[in-house]
């Protein structure tokens, strides 16, 4: 095991951003106890530090944490010696830390031996040293940092199997997988506290300049964790207030690559040896030309949504002072590319002279070849591209020592966001493993063209069909097969590589059938479960609809009868009160005859007439006075016995009858 990395591990989880001091004390008091030194210089301090810690302790941050030190009463120095006080230090627990550490990271190591499955060519060793790679990936210097290759470097079998391992970390055990992001966040925070003078401010109101392939991964073009990645940075810079924008030049070869990649992504011409990978990639999604089309049309939009500009202006030929050497700038480049390629019959003559054209550019824009410290540079131009990145950094070192570049990496940026939070360490991190594991493997362009060396060879003598060459040439994830049979390691191609990647085109292609079919089959069954639930919810509809007209029939039946009824009630009771009066009518007649019978006076008959129709008036006021309580007693109850009969009869709800 690296001590160096379990130092980095315990250093993130003891970081305080912005506060480089107490970060590293913990560390110093832990290394004067534990080695019990009781007196040194600077100098052994820092070298003892390294010897415990594995990385050294920069004399910017060192002689601070003294000074820190010597004023809480930690420390004192006499003639260049500093004097510790054991016993007046506070106590500190890296311990702790330590041993989680182990565990987990004995773990990682015994799954990924695990997982390769190849105990003779990789064991516990070997996968230490392939993981502790990885994290070192994240090291980063302003002045010397040079990448671990380049977009033309052939790519590791090991790490092939890590991206795989990781993957299924991702899939299966997030403890692990957040473990080894946390190892990669933390090297990038060693490497930020670890830059003289650089802090998370030094990138707030910049102005920078993007390269094409930065343009093509924020686009998606070379998947979606690429995507996400670049988009993180850009917005973390843009949210720094910084300006970004893509040269004239880089946006004509966005749109040549577009436009090519329109023309050849169906066309039986199609190279994949040759091809660029926007082409590919539009090939694996298999998008069609017009598809193409559309985004070359709306190519000004998506960079004006991602807060990106197009810069017009020309290189300012006449202020000499800032005019690079074209030809030493090219050549540099062409010398990078040619020591770290093993493909020494390609080079992107196009991608150079662009490359060296913004390196013109950036120089001239700047006016400032003594700058020193990242925040003191207006202007820089950001590469993907390490091979790019670190010619320019020789060609700066070599005609302005000491001085920060102009071009510097995509990755670089990655690690000063980092130095925000970390929150934003984690981010950075997460997304740069993602790319890693997801989109990072592809088959280089010179495994590609011995590839097609020998589909041709295999064709010429004819033990391939000319289909079987068609679908070789064609299938949108031959690159993709072509990785997973050798590996990713160009020294597994062979002939039987051919035969191998035919096979699984073949597999693929039945896997196609079978799921269309499959699709086909339940679009079929889904379509006639659609009619069905159609044709029952019209019948339903229909049925419902008779059944609200025959209900509105019974309703209208049910109401006739019902209000026949009250008209008969009404009638009857009509009847009755009639005959009542008629008889005490009568009667009234009958006493007045009586009365004249007997030769009343006339005086007697009027008053007998008037105490009679007297009589039949409060009669008559007595059965209206009483009519309300008489409708509330017994006809209301009357005509509700009759509405719930009438109701029963016809199969209706109350409520229906009025």
């Amino acid at each position: 095991m690296d001590k160096t990395v379990k130092n980095y591990y315990i250093l993130k989880s003891k970081w305080l951003p912005q506060d480089t001091v107490s970060t590293f004390m913990p560390f110093v008091i832990n290394l004067i106890r534990s080695e019990k030194i009781e007196s040194c210089t600077i100098e052994e301090l820092s070298k003892q530090f390294k010897h415990k810690y594995g990385y050294r302790l920069e004399m910017f941050i060192l002689r601070p944490i003294l000074n820190s030190m010597k004023q809480s009463g930690y420390v004192d120095i006499k003639r260049e010696q500093w004097i510790f006080h054991d016993d007046t230090m506070p106590k500190v627990d890296l311990d702790s830390e330590a041993s989680t550490f182990d565990e987990k990271y004995n773990q990682l190591i015994n799954g990924f031996v695990d997982f390769c499955n190849a105990p003779d060519e990789i064991n516990h060793n070997t996968a230490d040293k392939i993981i502790t790679d990885f994290i070192d990936d994240n090291n980063f210097d302003a002045k010397v940092y040079t990448g671990h290759g380049t977009l033309y470097d052939e790519s590791d079998t090991y790490r092939y199997f890590l991206s795989g391992y990781i993957q299924q970390l991702k899939e299966q055990n997030d403890l692990l997988f957040n473990f080894i992001v946390s190892l990669c966040e933390s090297a990038l925070i060693k490497s930020y506290m670890f830059n003289e003078g650089l802090k998370s401010s030094a990138f707030i109101d910049k102005t920078l300049y993007i390269d094409t392939p930065i343009i093509f991964r924020l686009l998606g073009y070379y998947g979606d964790f690429y995507e996400h990645e670049y988009k993180f940075l850009i917005q973390s810079l843009i949210e720094k207030n910084c300006k970004i924008y893509i040269f004239k030049r880089n946006y004509d070869e966005v749109l040549k690559v577009l436009r090519t990649a329109e023309r050849y992504v169906e066309s039986t011409q199609y190279d994949m040896a040759r091809s660029s990978d926007v082409c590919n990639y539009f090939r694996s999604q298999n998008m069609r030309a017009e598809d193409v089309a559309e985004e070359i049309e709306l190519l000004n939009s998506h960079l004006t949504e991602l807060g990106i500009e197009l810069f017009t202006d020309e290189i300012d030929w006449d202020d000499k002072l800032f005019v690079e050497s074209y030809d030493c700038i090219h050549d540099g480049i062409m010398q990078e590319y040619r020591s770290s390629s093993k493909d020494k019959r390609y080079l992107p003559e196009t991608a150079i002279n662009i490359d060296t054209d913004s390196t013109m550019h950036i120089y001239s824009l700047r006016k400032n070849n003594s700058i020193i410290k990242l925040s003191d540079a207006t202007c820089f131009y950001i590469s993907s591209n390490f091979g790019f990145v670190n010619a320019i950094r020789k060609y700066n070192n070599e005609h302005y020592k000491e001085t920060i570049s102009p071009v510097i990496s995509d990755a670089f940026i990655g690690m000063i966001i980092s130095g925000e939070n970390s929150q934003k360490a984690q981010q950075v991190a997460t997304n740069k493993v993602l790319s890693f594991c997801y989109s990072a493997y592809k088959p280089s362009r010179n495994m590609l063209s011995k590839f097609v060396e020998l589909v041709e060879q295999e064709k010429e003598a004819s033990r391939i069909t000319e289909d079987d060459y068609i679908a070789i040439r064609n299938h949108t994830m031959v690159n993709d097969f072509l990785v997973q049979s050798t590996q990713n390691n160009i020294e597994e191609l062979s002939q039987n590589t051919v035969y191998e990647v035919l096979d699984l085109i073949k597999a693929h292609h039945i896997f196609d059938a079978q799921e269309s079919f499959d699709r086909q089959t339940q679009e079929r069954e889904a379509r006639h479960r659609s009619e069905i639930v159609s044709l029952k919810k019209e019948k339903d509809e229909e049925i419902e609809k008779l059944q609200n007209e025959n209900y509105s029939l019974r309703v209208q039946q049910a109401q006739k009868q019902f209000n026949a009824y009250k008209i008969k009630v009404k009638i009857g009771f009509g009847i009755i009160l009639s005959l009542i009066a008629a008889l005490l009518l009568a009667g009234t007649i009958s006493q007045i005859a009586l009365v004249r019978l007997d030769k009343i006076s006339k005086l007697a008959i009027i008053s007998t007439i008037i105490t009679g129709l007297g009589s039949l008036l409060t009669i008559v006021f007595t059965i209206i006075s009483y009519k309300n309580d008489f409708d509330r007693w017994f006809v209301k109850k009357l005509f509700d016995k009759r509405k719930l009969k009438v109701c029963q009869m016809n199969s209706i709800s109350v409520k229906d009858i009025k």
